[in-house]
């Protein structure tokens, strides 16, 4: 599937998603139909080695706890993340947007080296780990993880802004 497209998924039901192992370029969401039936179940690891964007419905990462890799830039317009034990990487040179505010991506690996994440709105996980050669530039926005922070590669909280400062919250 992977290429230079974007698979958009769309609809006003629950809707399953299954990979095969095989890579997409981008992916956006915009499920929307109402509370309960608007999830995007994802049934098995998903790579996408483009954009990611959510705009309505819930991604499901929860049900069969998927691995879910994005290299790309990440925009959240509306929408939610249900989370479980599976793993999330960010593992590219991207930007990450939450649009929304409050959007809890769950367990969160930075990069598979070398990579640099630079925010571009609040982070809010479970957990966060920046791994060895890679880069989270936070750009004087904060972090709000639940459990723990492990930094093996660096932390970059320089403000972009005189009298930004980026204050890192934990145990929610």
């Amino acid at each position: 599937i992977a290429g230079d497209s974007t698979v958009n998924i769309t609809g006003i039901a629950d809707q399953e998603i299954t990979s095969g192992g095989d890579a997409f370029y981008a992916f956006a969401i915009n499920n929307t139909g109402g509370a309960g039936n608007n999830n995007i179940i994802i049934s098995d690891n998903l790579d996408i080695n483009g954009e990611f964007i959510l705009n309505d419905g819930i991604l499901d990462i929860d049900t069969n706890n998927p691995q879910l890799n994005i290299a790309g830039d990440i925009t959240i317009n509306g929408g939610d993340v249900s989370t479980g034990s599976g793993r999330v990487y960010f593992d590219g040179d991207l930007t990450y947007r939450d649009n929304v505010g409050a959007i809890n991506f769950g367990d969160i690996y930075i990069g598979t080296s070398p990579d640099t994440t630079h925010l571009a709105s609040d982070l809010i996980c479970d957990s966060l780990t920046i791994n060895s050669g890679d880069v989270l530039n936070s750009h004087g926005f904060d972090l709000d993880i639940t459990n723990n922070i492990d930094i093996i590669g660096q932390l970059d909280a320089t403000d972009d802004v005189t009298g930004d400062t980026t204050y890192i919250y934990l145990g929610g």
